[in-house]
Protein backbone atom coordinates (compact mmCIF):
# COMPACT_ATOMS: atom_id res chain seq x y z
CA UNK A 1 0.00 0.00 0.00
CA UNK A 2 2.36 2.51 0.40
CA UNK A 3 4.36 1.55 -2.27
CA UNK A 4 1.73 2.16 -4.30
CA UNK A 5 1.28 5.80 -2.87
CA UNK A 6 4.93 6.72 -3.37
CA UNK A 7 4.37 5.76 -6.90
CA UNK A 8 1.11 8.07 -7.59
CA UNK A 9 2.96 10.79 -5.73
CA UNK A 10 5.91 10.55 -7.78
CA UNK A 11 3.59 10.38 -10.60
CA UNK A 12 1.57 13.46 -9.21
CA UNK A 13 4.62 15.76 -9.40
CA UNK A 14 6.15 15.07 -12.83
CA UNK A 15 2.83 15.46 -14.73
CA UNK A 16 2.78 18.81 -12.32
CA UNK A 17 6.94 19.78 -13.54
CA UNK A 18 5.63 19.22 -16.80
CA UNK A 19 2.25 21.42 -16.98
CA UNK A 20 4.37 24.08 -15.68
CA UNK A 21 7.09 24.13 -18.20
CA UNK A 22 4.28 23.97 -20.41
CA UNK A 23 2.35 27.04 -18.92
CA UNK A 24 5.13 29.49 -18.75
CA UNK A 25 7.12 28.87 -21.86
CA UNK A 26 5.34 30.53 -24.72
CA UNK A 27 5.19 29.34 -28.43
CA UNK A 28 6.97 31.74 -30.65
CA UNK A 29 5.31 32.61 -33.98
CA UNK A 30 8.20 33.23 -36.45
CA UNK A 31 5.80 33.43 -39.60
CA UNK A 32 5.48 36.87 -41.30
CA UNK A 33 2.71 40.05 -40.46
CA UNK A 34 -0.45 38.58 -42.11
CA UNK A 35 -1.40 41.69 -44.36
CA UNK A 36 -3.03 43.98 -43.86
CA UNK A 37 -0.54 45.77 -41.46
CA UNK A 38 0.83 48.97 -40.86
CA UNK A 39 4.35 49.47 -41.90
CA UNK A 40 7.00 52.28 -40.81
CA UNK A 41 9.85 53.04 -43.03
CA UNK A 42 12.91 52.75 -41.91
CA UNK A 43 15.37 54.41 -44.55
CA UNK A 44 15.64 57.60 -45.49
CA UNK A 45 14.31 59.46 -49.45
CA UNK A 46 12.73 55.88 -49.59
CA UNK A 47 11.86 55.61 -53.34
CA UNK A 48 7.76 54.41 -54.10
CA UNK A 49 7.39 52.76 -57.16
CA UNK A 50 4.86 52.15 -59.81
CA UNK A 51 5.59 48.81 -60.42
CA UNK A 52 7.05 45.62 -58.03
CA UNK A 53 10.91 46.11 -59.07
CA UNK A 54 13.52 49.37 -59.55
CA UNK A 55 12.47 49.37 -63.49
CA UNK A 56 9.52 50.97 -62.70
CA UNK A 57 9.36 54.60 -62.82
CA UNK A 58 9.42 56.10 -59.06
CA UNK A 59 6.17 58.15 -58.07
CA UNK A 60 7.16 59.65 -54.63
CA UNK A 61 9.58 59.83 -51.98
CA UNK A 62 9.06 58.48 -48.68
CA UNK A 63 11.42 59.22 -45.12
CA UNK A 64 11.95 57.26 -41.93
CA UNK A 65 9.38 56.77 -39.72
CA UNK A 66 6.58 57.66 -42.29
CA UNK A 67 3.81 54.75 -42.43
CA UNK A 68 2.55 52.99 -44.69
CA UNK A 69 0.08 50.31 -44.98
CA UNK A 70 0.69 47.17 -46.57
CA UNK A 71 -1.80 44.59 -48.34
CA UNK A 72 0.45 42.17 -50.21
CA UNK A 73 4.10 41.12 -51.43
CA UNK A 74 5.06 41.09 -54.39
CA UNK A 75 9.00 39.50 -55.22
CA UNK A 76 10.43 41.32 -51.97
CA UNK A 77 8.33 44.19 -52.70
CA UNK A 78 5.08 45.22 -50.57
CA UNK A 79 2.09 46.48 -51.83
CA UNK A 80 0.58 49.71 -50.27
CA UNK A 81 -1.82 51.89 -50.24
CA UNK A 82 -0.91 55.26 -52.16
CA UNK A 83 0.51 57.77 -49.68
CA UNK A 84 -1.01 61.07 -49.05
CA UNK A 85 0.03 63.04 -51.86
CA UNK A 86 -0.23 60.36 -54.60
CA UNK A 87 -2.40 61.03 -57.67
CA UNK A 88 -3.50 58.92 -60.91
CA UNK A 89 -4.17 59.89 -64.51
CA UNK A 90 -7.18 58.97 -66.25
CA UNK A 91 -7.68 59.80 -70.47
CA UNK A 92 -9.92 63.40 -70.20
CA UNK A 93 -12.07 62.12 -73.07
CA UNK A 94 -13.57 59.74 -71.66
CA UNK A 95 -14.66 61.71 -68.13
CA UNK A 96 -18.43 63.63 -67.49
CA UNK A 97 -17.07 66.49 -65.19
CA UNK A 98 -19.91 67.62 -62.40
CA UNK A 99 -20.92 70.99 -62.97
CA UNK A 100 -18.26 72.22 -60.16
CA UNK A 101 -15.38 70.20 -62.01
CA UNK A 102 -14.41 68.24 -58.85
CA UNK A 103 -15.36 65.09 -60.21
CA UNK A 104 -16.59 63.00 -62.93
CA UNK A 105 -17.89 59.73 -64.32
CA UNK A 106 -16.68 57.33 -66.69
CA UNK A 107 -18.57 57.26 -70.04
CA UNK A 108 -17.46 54.37 -71.23
CA UNK A 109 -15.94 50.26 -70.48
CA UNK A 110 -11.97 50.03 -70.05
CA UNK A 111 -10.67 52.99 -68.68
CA UNK A 112 -7.35 52.82 -67.76
CA UNK A 113 -5.98 54.09 -64.78
CA UNK A 114 -2.27 55.22 -65.22
CA UNK A 115 0.07 56.06 -61.71
CA UNK A 116 1.41 59.59 -61.65
CA UNK A 117 4.35 60.70 -60.66
CA UNK A 118 6.03 63.54 -58.91
CA UNK A 119 9.48 62.71 -59.80
CA UNK A 120 9.11 61.53 -63.62
CA UNK A 121 6.93 63.00 -66.39
CA UNK A 122 5.58 59.17 -67.54
CA UNK A 123 2.32 57.48 -67.27
CA UNK A 124 2.63 53.95 -68.38
CA UNK A 125 1.80 52.10 -65.26
CA UNK A 126 -1.25 50.63 -64.99
CA UNK A 127 -2.88 50.73 -61.48
CA UNK A 128 -6.22 49.11 -62.12
CA UNK A 129 -9.60 49.33 -65.08
CA UNK A 130 -12.51 51.08 -64.58
CA UNK A 131 -16.07 50.40 -65.11
CA UNK A 132 -18.65 52.93 -67.01
CA UNK A 133 -20.00 54.82 -64.35
CA UNK A 134 -17.16 54.78 -61.97
CA UNK A 135 -16.32 58.21 -59.97
CA UNK A 136 -13.04 59.77 -59.55
CA UNK A 137 -12.16 63.06 -57.72
CA UNK A 138 -10.33 65.44 -60.34
CA UNK A 139 -7.36 67.27 -59.08
CA UNK A 140 -6.29 68.82 -62.46
CA UNK A 141 -5.50 68.34 -66.40
CA UNK A 142 -2.40 67.94 -67.83
CA UNK A 143 -1.65 67.07 -71.83
CA UNK A 144 -5.24 65.83 -72.46
CA UNK A 145 -5.31 63.82 -68.57
CA UNK A 146 -7.28 64.20 -66.07
CA UNK A 147 -5.03 64.34 -62.65
CA UNK A 148 -7.21 62.67 -60.14
CA UNK A 149 -7.16 61.25 -56.76
CA UNK A 150 -5.97 57.39 -56.50
CA UNK A 151 -9.49 55.01 -56.71
CA UNK A 152 -9.92 52.59 -54.38
CA UNK A 153 -7.82 49.43 -55.90
CA UNK A 154 -5.26 51.36 -57.00
CA UNK A 155 -1.62 50.26 -55.35
CA UNK A 156 2.18 51.05 -55.21
CA UNK A 157 5.01 49.27 -54.21
CA UNK A 158 7.94 49.98 -51.73
CA UNK A 159 11.02 47.72 -51.27
CA UNK A 160 10.09 45.26 -47.96
CA UNK A 161 13.54 46.02 -46.72
CA UNK A 162 13.17 49.95 -45.64
CA UNK A 163 10.08 48.55 -43.92
CA UNK A 164 8.87 47.37 -40.50
CA UNK A 165 6.26 46.58 -39.21
CA UNK A 166 5.09 49.55 -37.04
CA UNK A 167 4.53 48.80 -33.28
CA UNK A 168 1.46 50.66 -30.72
CA UNK A 169 -2.47 51.64 -32.77
CA UNK A 170 -2.42 50.07 -36.00
CA UNK A 171 0.55 48.08 -36.53
CA UNK A 172 1.38 44.90 -36.23
CA UNK A 173 3.52 42.19 -33.99
CA UNK A 174 5.69 40.30 -35.82
CA UNK A 175 6.13 37.69 -33.14
CA UNK A 176 2.70 36.68 -31.13
CA UNK A 177 2.33 34.38 -28.01
CA UNK A 178 0.01 31.37 -28.29
CA UNK A 179 -3.34 30.94 -25.76
CA UNK A 180 -1.70 29.00 -23.59
CA UNK A 181 0.48 32.03 -21.80
CA UNK A 182 -2.55 32.50 -19.71
CA UNK A 183 -2.08 31.74 -15.55
CA UNK A 184 -1.65 28.17 -15.03
CA UNK A 185 -4.70 26.36 -14.19
CA UNK A 186 -4.64 22.76 -12.08
CA UNK A 187 -4.07 20.10 -14.86
CA UNK A 188 -4.42 16.86 -12.52
CA UNK A 189 -7.36 16.08 -10.15
CA UNK A 190 -7.27 13.63 -7.55
CA UNK A 191 -9.86 11.09 -7.07
CA UNK A 192 -9.95 11.22 -2.80
CA UNK A 193 -11.57 8.33 -2.66
CA UNK A 194 -9.40 6.12 -4.72
CA UNK A 195 -5.79 7.94 -4.83
CA UNK A 196 -5.32 7.57 -8.64
CA UNK A 197 -4.74 10.78 -10.57
CA UNK A 198 -6.44 11.86 -13.97
CA UNK A 199 -4.07 13.44 -16.19
CA UNK A 200 -5.76 17.09 -18.11
CA UNK A 201 -2.46 18.71 -19.78
CA UNK A 202 -3.13 19.58 -23.40
CA UNK A 203 0.26 18.10 -25.83
CA UNK A 204 2.34 20.49 -26.42
CA UNK A 205 2.34 22.95 -29.86
CA UNK A 206 4.64 22.32 -32.37
CA UNK A 207 6.02 25.89 -33.80
CA UNK A 208 4.90 26.59 -37.14
CA UNK A 209 7.65 26.63 -39.56
CA UNK A 210 8.14 30.18 -41.55
CA UNK A 211 6.82 30.03 -45.18
CA UNK A 212 8.37 28.70 -47.79
CA UNK A 213 8.69 30.51 -51.25
CA UNK A 214 6.86 28.90 -53.37
CA UNK A 215 8.52 26.89 -56.10
CA UNK A 216 8.46 28.25 -59.96
CA UNK A 217 4.33 27.84 -61.21
CA UNK A 218 3.54 26.73 -64.99
CA UNK A 219 3.22 30.81 -65.74
CA UNK A 220 6.88 31.43 -65.15
CA UNK A 221 7.85 28.89 -67.33
CA UNK A 222 5.18 30.04 -69.84
CA UNK A 223 6.73 33.63 -69.68
CA UNK A 224 10.06 32.27 -70.35
CA UNK A 225 9.11 30.91 -73.64
CA UNK A 226 7.30 33.94 -74.81
CA UNK A 227 10.63 36.22 -73.70
CA UNK A 228 13.10 34.15 -75.78
CA UNK A 229 10.61 34.26 -78.57
CA UNK A 230 10.39 37.87 -77.75
CA UNK A 231 13.95 38.69 -77.74
CA UNK A 232 14.57 36.45 -80.96
CA UNK A 233 12.15 38.47 -82.82
CA UNK A 234 13.61 42.19 -82.18
CA UNK A 235 16.94 40.74 -82.80
CA UNK A 236 15.66 40.12 -86.29
CA UNK A 237 13.92 43.67 -86.03
CA UNK A 238 10.90 42.21 -86.56
CA UNK A 239 7.67 44.33 -87.69
CA UNK A 240 4.16 45.03 -86.42
CA UNK A 241 2.59 42.37 -87.76
CA UNK A 242 5.10 39.66 -86.10
CA UNK A 243 5.02 41.10 -82.89
CA UNK A 244 0.86 41.16 -82.49
CA UNK A 245 0.38 37.25 -82.22
CA UNK A 246 3.14 37.65 -79.23
CA UNK A 247 1.52 40.38 -77.83
CA UNK A 248 -2.01 38.28 -77.79
CA UNK A 249 0.46 35.67 -75.94
CA UNK A 250 1.73 37.68 -73.37
CA UNK A 251 -2.27 38.85 -72.12
CA UNK A 252 -2.83 35.48 -70.59
CA UNK A 253 -0.20 35.80 -67.92
CA UNK A 254 -0.91 39.37 -67.75
CA UNK A 255 -4.30 38.61 -66.71
CA UNK A 256 -4.20 35.28 -64.23
CA UNK A 257 -3.36 35.93 -60.58
CA UNK A 258 -1.46 32.98 -59.57
CA UNK A 259 2.23 34.10 -60.08
CA UNK A 260 2.06 37.87 -59.25
CA UNK A 261 5.45 37.73 -60.76
CA UNK A 262 4.84 36.66 -63.96
CA UNK A 263 1.76 38.88 -64.05
CA UNK A 264 3.78 42.28 -63.21
CA UNK A 265 6.45 40.87 -66.26
CA UNK A 266 3.96 40.14 -68.19
CA UNK A 267 1.87 43.24 -67.67
CA UNK A 268 4.50 45.40 -68.70
CA UNK A 269 5.12 43.77 -72.08
CA UNK A 270 1.56 43.81 -72.69
CA UNK A 271 1.83 47.62 -72.36
CA UNK A 272 5.56 48.04 -74.29
CA UNK A 273 4.26 46.03 -77.49
CA UNK A 274 1.15 47.24 -77.22
CA UNK A 275 2.21 50.95 -77.36
CA UNK A 276 4.72 49.93 -80.35
CA UNK A 277 2.79 47.66 -82.61
CA UNK A 278 0.72 50.92 -82.58
CA UNK A 279 3.42 53.67 -83.21
CA UNK A 280 4.59 51.12 -86.00
CA UNK A 281 0.78 51.53 -87.45
CA UNK A 282 1.37 54.92 -87.21
CA UNK A 283 4.52 54.93 -89.44
CA UNK A 284 3.35 52.60 -91.84
CA UNK A 285 0.12 54.47 -92.05
CA UNK A 286 2.99 58.10 -92.68
CA UNK A 287 4.78 56.25 -95.25
CA UNK A 288 1.60 55.06 -97.09
CA UNK A 289 0.35 58.51 -97.60
CA UNK A 290 4.01 59.42 -98.22
CA UNK A 291 4.50 56.83 -101.35
CA UNK A 292 0.18 58.32 -102.45
CA UNK A 293 1.59 62.18 -102.28
CA UNK A 294 4.26 61.10 -104.60
CA UNK A 295 2.80 59.12 -106.89
CA UNK A 296 0.00 62.20 -107.20
CA UNK A 297 2.89 64.85 -107.29
CA UNK A 298 4.32 62.68 -110.42
CA UNK A 299 0.97 62.97 -112.02
CA UNK A 300 0.59 66.42 -111.30
CA UNK A 301 3.78 66.92 -113.32
CA UNK A 302 2.44 64.47 -116.07
CA UNK A 303 -0.61 67.17 -116.74
CA UNK A 304 1.90 70.31 -116.62
CA UNK A 305 4.33 69.03 -118.88
CA UNK A 306 1.16 67.80 -121.19
CA UNK A 307 -0.37 71.36 -120.85
CA UNK A 308 3.01 73.05 -121.36
CA UNK A 309 3.45 71.03 -124.63
CA UNK A 310 0.14 71.80 -125.84
CA UNK A 311 0.48 74.12 -129.53
CA UNK A 312 -1.52 76.95 -129.91
CA UNK A 313 -3.20 78.36 -132.69
CA UNK A 314 -0.54 80.18 -134.50
CA UNK A 315 -3.33 82.99 -134.38
CA UNK A 316 -2.25 83.50 -130.16
CA UNK A 317 0.97 82.34 -130.20
CA UNK A 318 3.67 85.04 -129.87
CA UNK A 319 5.60 85.63 -132.84
CA UNK A 320 8.55 87.27 -133.32
CA UNK A 321 7.95 89.36 -136.70
CA UNK A 322 4.40 89.35 -138.35
CA UNK A 323 3.97 90.57 -142.33
CA UNK A 324 3.57 89.74 -145.78
CA UNK A 325 5.97 87.68 -146.64
CA UNK A 326 7.59 89.01 -150.48
CA UNK A 327 9.87 87.96 -152.54
CA UNK A 328 13.09 90.55 -152.74
CA UNK A 329 15.24 91.90 -155.65
CA UNK A 330 17.44 93.62 -153.25
CA UNK A 331 20.90 92.28 -152.00
CA UNK A 332 21.62 91.23 -155.47
CA UNK A 333 18.35 89.01 -155.59
CA UNK A 334 19.28 85.89 -152.87
CA UNK A 335 16.86 83.77 -153.85
CA UNK A 336 16.90 82.87 -149.65
CA UNK A 337 15.89 85.97 -148.70
CA UNK A 338 12.62 87.43 -148.23
CA UNK A 339 11.34 90.83 -147.44
CA UNK A 340 8.31 90.94 -144.48
CA UNK A 341 6.23 94.01 -145.31
CA UNK A 342 3.72 95.54 -142.98
CA UNK A 343 0.14 95.58 -145.32
CA UNK A 344 -0.96 98.37 -143.00
CA UNK A 345 2.05 100.85 -142.43
CA UNK A 346 2.98 99.79 -145.68
CA UNK A 347 6.35 99.61 -145.00
CA UNK A 348 9.53 97.08 -144.73
CA UNK A 349 9.51 95.34 -140.95
CA UNK A 350 12.59 92.70 -141.94
CA UNK A 351 14.54 91.18 -144.08
CA UNK A 352 14.03 87.42 -143.76
CA UNK A 353 16.37 84.62 -144.91
CA UNK A 354 15.56 81.52 -145.31
CA UNK A 355 17.75 78.74 -146.54
CA UNK A 356 17.02 76.14 -148.01
CA UNK A 357 18.89 73.48 -146.08
CA UNK A 358 16.50 74.53 -143.25
CA UNK A 359 13.68 72.78 -144.14
CA UNK A 360 11.26 75.34 -144.55
CA UNK A 361 9.12 75.20 -148.70
CA UNK A 362 9.23 79.22 -148.28
CA UNK A 363 7.46 79.26 -151.72
CA UNK A 364 4.12 78.09 -149.68
CA UNK A 365 3.99 81.20 -147.62
CA UNK A 366 5.04 83.78 -150.20
CA UNK A 367 2.61 86.86 -150.57
CA UNK A 368 0.64 85.03 -147.46
CA UNK A 369 0.64 86.87 -144.03
CA UNK A 370 2.99 85.13 -141.63
CA UNK A 371 4.22 84.69 -138.35
CA UNK A 372 8.34 84.27 -138.21
CA UNK A 373 10.51 82.87 -135.20
CA UNK A 374 14.13 83.75 -135.18
CA UNK A 375 16.53 82.03 -134.56
CA UNK A 376 19.17 85.68 -134.81
CA UNK A 377 19.05 88.82 -136.64
CA UNK A 378 21.30 91.60 -137.00
CA UNK A 379 20.62 95.46 -138.30
CA UNK A 380 21.73 96.55 -142.17
CA UNK A 381 22.34 99.92 -142.24
CA UNK A 382 22.27 100.07 -145.60
CA UNK A 383 18.41 98.68 -145.20
CA UNK A 384 17.88 100.15 -142.28
CA UNK A 385 15.74 97.62 -141.30
CA UNK A 386 17.02 93.83 -139.35
CA UNK A 387 17.76 91.08 -141.33
CA UNK A 388 16.97 88.08 -139.61
CA UNK A 389 17.52 84.16 -140.36
CA UNK A 390 13.92 82.68 -139.76
CA UNK A 391 13.52 79.27 -137.82
CA UNK A 392 9.80 78.96 -137.76
CA UNK A 393 7.25 80.01 -139.81
CA UNK A 394 3.23 80.23 -139.83
CA UNK A 395 0.19 81.68 -141.90
CA UNK A 396 -1.50 84.30 -139.85
CA UNK A 397 -4.95 85.71 -140.21
CA UNK A 398 -4.20 88.87 -142.29
CA UNK A 399 -4.90 92.18 -140.56
CA UNK A 400 -8.78 92.56 -140.33
CA UNK A 401 -9.83 89.50 -141.32
CA UNK A 402 -10.65 88.22 -138.04
CA UNK A 403 -9.61 84.91 -136.42
CA UNK A 404 -10.26 81.78 -138.45
CA UNK A 405 -10.57 83.51 -141.75
CA UNK A 406 -8.67 82.46 -144.47
CA UNK A 407 -6.77 84.70 -146.35
CA UNK A 408 -7.57 85.64 -150.27
CA UNK A 409 -5.67 83.48 -152.75
CA UNK A 410 -2.76 85.82 -154.28
CA UNK A 411 -2.07 86.20 -157.82
CA UNK A 412 0.93 83.82 -157.24
CA UNK A 413 -1.63 81.28 -155.89
CA UNK A 414 -4.15 82.06 -159.05
CA UNK A 415 -1.96 82.38 -161.90
CA UNK A 416 1.64 81.17 -162.12
CA UNK A 417 1.66 84.14 -165.07
CA UNK A 418 1.62 87.00 -161.89
CA UNK A 419 4.31 89.32 -161.19
CA UNK A 420 5.16 90.29 -157.86
CA UNK A 421 3.74 93.67 -156.77
CA UNK A 422 6.50 96.55 -157.92
CA UNK A 423 7.42 97.13 -154.10
CA UNK A 424 9.76 94.06 -153.90
CA UNK A 425 12.87 95.88 -154.39
CA UNK A 426 14.40 98.58 -152.23
CA UNK A 427 14.27 102.59 -153.06
CA UNK A 428 17.45 104.28 -153.67
CA UNK A 429 19.82 104.59 -150.60
CA UNK A 430 22.44 106.66 -152.14
CA UNK A 431 25.87 104.70 -152.27
CA UNK A 432 24.29 102.18 -150.04
CA UNK A 433 21.96 100.80 -152.50
CA UNK A 434 20.91 97.26 -152.80
CA UNK A 435 23.98 95.90 -153.31
CA UNK A 436 25.14 95.14 -150.46
CA UNK A 437 27.63 92.19 -149.86
CA UNK A 438 27.96 88.87 -147.85
CA UNK A 439 28.83 90.46 -144.70
CA UNK A 440 24.96 91.60 -144.46
CA UNK A 441 24.70 88.22 -143.73
CA UNK A 442 23.32 86.47 -140.47
CA UNK A 443 26.57 83.95 -140.58
CA UNK A 444 28.59 87.67 -140.21
CA UNK A 445 26.16 90.21 -138.20
CA UNK A 446 27.22 93.45 -137.85
CA UNK A 447 25.15 96.39 -135.34
CA UNK A 448 23.95 92.76 -134.18
CA UNK A 449 19.94 93.83 -132.76
CA UNK A 450 18.53 92.36 -129.21
CA UNK A 451 17.03 88.84 -130.16
CA UNK A 452 13.25 88.81 -129.23
CA UNK A 453 12.01 87.28 -126.77
CA UNK A 454 10.61 83.42 -127.75
CA UNK A 455 7.15 82.65 -127.87
CA UNK A 456 5.33 80.42 -125.72
CA UNK A 457 5.57 76.49 -126.27
CA UNK A 458 3.96 74.93 -129.22
CA UNK A 459 2.60 71.45 -130.10
CA UNK A 460 0.66 70.35 -133.61
CA UNK A 461 -3.02 71.29 -134.27
CA UNK A 462 -2.66 74.76 -135.66
CA UNK A 463 -5.55 76.40 -137.92
CA UNK A 464 -2.86 77.41 -140.15
CA UNK A 465 0.08 75.70 -141.79
CA UNK A 466 3.53 76.14 -139.63
CA UNK A 467 7.15 75.22 -140.42
CA UNK A 468 10.17 75.12 -138.19
CA UNK A 469 13.69 75.03 -139.38
CA UNK A 470 15.50 72.16 -138.67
Amino acid sequence: MYRHGAAAGALTLWITLVAFAQTTQPVVDLSEPEFPYEGEVTGSNVYVRSGAGTNWYPTTKLSAGMRVRAIGEESGWLKIVPPAGSFSYVDASVLQKSPDGKTAVTTVDGVYVKAGSELSPRKIATQQILPKGAEVTILGEKDGFAKIVPPEGSYLYISKLYVKPASGPGGATAATATDSAAPAESIASTDASTGGVIPSAPMPTAPREPARPAAPSKYRAMLSAVEAELQSLLASKAGAGQLEPLLERYRPLADQVEDPVAKAVAKTRVDQLSARVELEKIVNDAASRRESLESYRVELESDRQKILNTRLPPELRAWDYKGELRRSMAFGGRAHRYRLYDPVSQTTIAYVDIPPAGGIDATSFVNRYVGVRVSGQYFSPSARVPIAMASELAILPAPGAGPGMSQPPTPAETSPQATPPATDVLPPLGEDAPTETESDEPSAPTDELPQAEPGAADTPGDSGASQTLR
